[in-house]
């Protein structure tokens, strides 16, 4: 009998398109999306393959009044060409809450639900 899984996320993620735009530290500049986000990273969808120099930024447009926000952010790892999991640093207390928020208002996306929060490439990569 196998063990299941045990998640080792810090924060239950929720699926959410929202605009991005990672920038590395020589300027060079990639606009895609979130495929799902958490209060302490998310998964990311870019399309090409992202040179890592130096420090890494993202600004996140989470479709609030407030607008865009930007973080450091490491990689976690690369899921498939363009598609990324980065955990947050640095990222202000005020933006942890308002993700928080912005999250909680959407608790019935949480994978715990039952939804599959993969994008299509990574679900048909992965069907039995």
């Amino acid at each position: 009998m196998t063990q299941p899984q045990r998640d080792r996320r810090r924060a239950p993620r929720v699926s959410r398109e929202w605009p991005v735009e990672i920038k590395n530290g020589v300027g060079k500049t990639w606009r895609g999306r979130s495929v799902d986000v958490s209060t302490t990273g998310m998964r990311v969808c870019v399309g090409e393959a992202l040179e890592l120099r130096g420090f890494m930024f993202i600004a996140v447009t989470p479709g609030d009044a407030i607008g865009p926000f930007w973080t450091r952010f490491s990689l976690v790892r690369e899921i498939g060409v363009g598609e990324y999991a980065i955990r947050f640093l640095d990222l202000p207390p005020m933006n942890i809450e308002r993700l928080g928020k912005l999250l909680a208002a959407h608790a019935g996306d949480f994978p715990e639900s039952g939804q599959d929060t993969r994008s299509p490439r990574t679900a048909r990569r992965t069907a039995p």
